[in-house]
Parts: C-alpha cells; sequence; structure tokens
C-alpha cells in the first residue's frame, strides 16, 4: 500500500434497497478494507428499504464515522448513484449497486449473452423473474468455491466476486487458479 499522502482520499457509494441480509458484510467488508482509514468514506443511499437496511447502516456509521447515510426517495438506481457523488467527498469515487441483479443483467445485455452462470448462494437475492423478462437464462452451477483470507471472522462462502477483490486484491487472480494475459473471468457467488 502506498503511503497515505501519495493515495487520493476514495468514497465508496453503495446504491440499496432491501439488501437487510447483506448490507452488514458488505458495509464492514469496505470499512475493513486497507486503505488510510482518513482517506476512506463509505456512502450508503438506500431506496427506502422496508426491510431494516437502513436501520442496519445507522447503527453501524454510530460505530464508524466513515460510514453515511443517505435516502433516495426515488428509489431508482441511477437516482441513487447521483445522490451519491453528490453526498461523497472523495477525490475518487466508486459505485456499486447493492443490487446485484439489475448490473448483471445490463453487463449481459451489454456482451451479448443470452445466459449467466451463478453460484447456487446466489439464489438469496438474485431475482429470476428479472431474469426471465430481459430474456436471459440464469443458470446456477456447482462452482467450488475457493477459500481465502476474509477481513471478519471464519470464511464464509457464498460471496460474490468482489468479496474475493476486496480482501485479496491483485492475488485474487491466483486464488481462483486463473492468470495470463488476456483472459478474464468473472463469477458470481
Amino acid at each position: 500500500m502506498p503511503e497515505p499522502a501519495t493515495v487520493p482520499s476514495v468514497s465508496v457509494v453503495v446504491a440499496a434497497r432491501n439488501e437487510g441480509h447483506f448490507i452488514d458484510r458488505c458495509v464492514r467488508s469496505l470499512l475493513a478494507s486497507d486503505y488510510p482509514r482518513d482517506l476512506l468514506e463509505v456512502v450508503v443511499v438506500d431506496g427506502m428499504s422496508s426491510d431494516g437496511t437502513a436501520d442496519t447502516v445507522r447503527r453501524i456509521a454510530g460505530e464508524d464515522g466513515r460510514l453515511r447515510l443517505v435516502e433516495n426517495p426515488r428509489r431508482i438506481t441511477p437516482a441513487a448513484f447521483n445522490l451519491g457523488i453528490r453526498a461523497s467527498a472523495g477525490e475518487v469515487v466508486f459505485i456499486l449497486g447493492g443490487h446485484a441483479t439489475d448490473l448483471l443483467i445490463a453487463l449481459c445485455r451489454e456482451a451479448g449473452a443470452d445466459a449467466y452462470l451463478s453460484g447456487h448462494g446466489a439464489t438469496d437475492y438474485q431475482d429470476e423473474d428479472e431474469f426471465r423478462a430481459a430474456g436471459i437464462r440464469l443458470v446456477y452451477t456447482d462452482f467450488r468455491h475457493p477459500t481465502y483470507p476474509q477481513a471478519f471472522g471464519p470464511f464464509e462462502l457464498g460471496m460474490s466476486i468482489v468479496d474475493l477483490l476486496a480482501n485479496c486484491g491483485p492475488s485474487s487472480a491466483a486464488v481462483l487458479g486463473i492468470g495470463g494475459a488476456g483472459g478474464a473471468v468473472a463469477a458470481s457467488g
């Protein structure tokens, strides 16, 4: 990790709506990164969740002042990203979606894919009806998740590639057993 004086301040904007089962781990993994504490903030933009997502974020924000909650009364992802960017103080802003289905469908469309391969762990949060409505087959595979060091507690299966990247950074490809030039791999939970 470079010296703090040589790295920019970073804001991570997380758009979320009814992500109560996942938001705690998501936020805590971001806050636990090895990025300099005084240069990192996390802004969760909640789309008026009804499952306790905002309450969880408020509780964690009470423990760590680098976390802020912004309300998104329009309940749509682009509005959440705009609100989060406006609320961000960082020189660099990263955008994450708490609701993966919309992003995955958009990525499949962009790639011209008619199917998305996913691990069974994603059945709790991927909306199969949305994939079907988009004309994209959602195929669950028997992916065998490699273990790797995670910031909190014992290793937890079923996390996405984002968790691997956040915890292992440049070593992620080696954890997956891939590498070399020209290849790209994406995996889900």
